[in-house]
């Protein structure tokens, strides 16, 4: 009879209520007074800190004399960050997303404005320079300083755990020989004479490139990562939204805008880039609670769109679109029906949207005139096509000067030659012939075509890495089968903003790109190779020969 007590039960001493569990893992458990001891040590520590930021913020405001919190709190991050990197391991890594999204690199004119005013990628002299003190030093950013500190705390982790490893991925080859040719370049540069902050600011892109995917690739692990990255950029990105559309209609009372638009033009990237992640999550019907959010977002974010005024950014969504919605019907025969639904949709509404407002002078028709101008352009729009046929040939001119230069590259820093005639914009932009609009074409003269063919093999690694995560249908994980979506259209994206506007060459477009080329390669070794990912980190005992 269930529950009754046999004779052997009765007379058996009684068990102790642990008794089931192995005498090893009670041995592991730490006594009572030892975990008050570390309590109090932990208490303590906290105590100190805490006692040293009060210091040192206070003593800041007495010895220098401001009146402004932003020097105190400067230094009270910079006390901050060191310990917050060594605590949560994947923590550089929503800091280069969340000032991707957020941080402008120069601050707009508005008066709304103040994320650009964060100096988040200026270099620290500058930011001092800027506020009236005379400071020289290295040209180093607070973003810099941050990626430092992450190295550093990393390394000393991975010694002190004896496990020193990095993993590099498929995709390493290709950025290797990419930034091999940099490097050259960045050196033929200085040879000749070039300004060596002209030069940074070409070169620092794409450095941060590689940084961020192998940070990317090392520091993230857990699949709920993604979901956290989802969330970040869509709301970054919405948020941005929101800023822009303020702008245009609140700040600048709805009226005309010029044709730079009304803040940085790597936004339109950015805005783009939040409508593919909302496309991806949608067609796999994924992470609802969000899908719910970015609706509500939507409409902010596509009048910050319209109000950034890039021809490039119709471009690259026209171009992005339907590459996410043929791999959602590839890889989700689920939702087949409906992607097909969807693309249908949108080839149907696309020209009759066209048609109706190619003419129409209002903010909704902007990018119907941005197709039109490919086409019939006005006056404007022919000024501005003549202007970059003329860069285009005359880049060509420089990449042609030698074989050296075509095979390895015309150096960082210098201006490109000049046998097409062009109007001089020095007095809108000072480095007219130094960054061209077809940045495509850019790379091949700075690094030659070498550096090209690396540069286009590091985005068909990519491309190859999202589609075999799509492929493997047994790989079931929506979080990774949307982030490879939503990575194909964004990489296709690049180029086509590469083609047309000063994008490869911005800090906050490579820092995003590398971050989400370093996820899609980390998950695909983990999820269709995970032989491959296994072997990628040896242990290795620290000091050993």
């Amino acid at each position: 009879m269930y529950g009754s007590a046999s004779p052997d039960n009765l007379n058996s001493p009684k068990r102790p209520v642990n008794a089931r569990i192995p005498a090893n893992l009670l041995e592991s458990v730490p006594a009572a007074s030892v975990l008050r001891q570390e309590r109090r040590r932990h208490d303590i520590r906290f105590l100190l800190s805490s006692l040293f930021s009060a210091l040192l913020v206070g003593g800041a405001f007495i010895f220098l004399g401001y009146d402004s919190p932003a020097l105190p709190l400067i230094l009270l991050a910079v006390v901050a960050t060191p310990i917050l990197l060594w605590r949560f391991r994947t923590l550089p890594v929503y800091i280069a997303l969340i000032s991707a999204c957020l941080f402008e690199l120069f601050p707009s004119p508005h008066a709304d404005e103040f994320t650009g005013k964060t100096f988040f990628f200026l270099n620290i002299n500058s930011i001092f320079q800027s506020k009236g003190m005379s400071m020289e030093g290295i040209p180093i950013s607070i973003f810099e300083v941050i990626l430092v500190t992450a190295g550093i705390s990393s390394l000393t982790q991975a010694i002190f755990g004896k496990r020193v490893g990095l993993r590099l991925g498929m995709s390493f080859p290709a950025l290797a020989t990419y930034l091999l040719m940099v490097g050259l370049n960045y050196a033929r540069g200085w040879a000749d004479g070039s300004d060596y902050h002209i030069m940074l600011q070409e070169v620092r892109a794409q450095v941060y490139l590689a940084i961020t995917y192998l940070m990317a690739l090392n520091m993230v692990e857990d699949r709920r990562d993604i979901g956290r990255v989802f969330w970040f950029s869509a709301l970054c990105i919405g948020f941005k939204g929101i800023l822009y559309t303020y702008r245009r209609y609140i700040t600048l009372g709805n009226g005309p805008i010029s044709d730079q638009g009304v803040g940085s033009h790597e936004e339109a990237f950015f805005f783009n880039c939040f409508v593919l992640l909302l496309l991806a999550l949608w067609l796999g019907q994924h992470q609802r609670r969000l899908i719910k959010w970015m609706w509500l977002l939507l409409p902010t974010t596509l009048l910050g769109f319209l109000a950034t005024n890039r021809r490039a950014g119709t471009a690259g969504i026209i171009v992005a679109v339907p590459v996410i919605i043929l791999a959602a019907y590839r890889a989700l025969p689920e939702r087949r029906r409906f992607a097909a639904i969807v693309g249908i949709a949108m080839l149907t509404a696309g020209p009759i949207y066209y048609q109706i407002f190619k003419n129409s002078p209002s903010q909704i028709a902007q990018p119907a005139r941005a197709i039109r101008s490919h086409f019939e352009p006005d006056e404007r729009d022919s000024g501005s096509n003549a202007y970059r046929d003329a860069e285009n040939a005359n880049i060509m001119a420089t990449v042609k000067e030698s074989l050296p230069t075509t095979l390895f590259g015309f150096g960082y820093g210098k201006p490109f030659l000049k046998v097409a005639k062009m109007v001089d914009i020095g007095n809108l932009y000072d480095k007219w012939d130094i960054l061209p609009h077809n940045q495509i074409l850019w790379i091949w003269m700075r690094t030659g075509f070498v550096g090209l063919l690396s540069f286009f093999a590091l985005i068909a690694t990519g491309i190859f890495a999202c589609s075999e995560i799509l492929r493997r249908r047994e790989s079931d994980d929506r979080d990774i089968r949307t982030l490879a979506m939503w990575g194909m259209g964004v990489l296709v994206m690049l180029v086509v903003f590469g083609l047309l506007d000063l994008q490869i060459s911005n800090y906050r477009n490579m820092i995003f790109v590398g971050m989400l080329l370093g996820l899609i390669e980390g998950f695909r070794q983990r999820t269709c190779n995970p032989s491959e990912h296994e072997n990628a980190i040896v242990p290795v005992p620290a000091g050993s020969q």
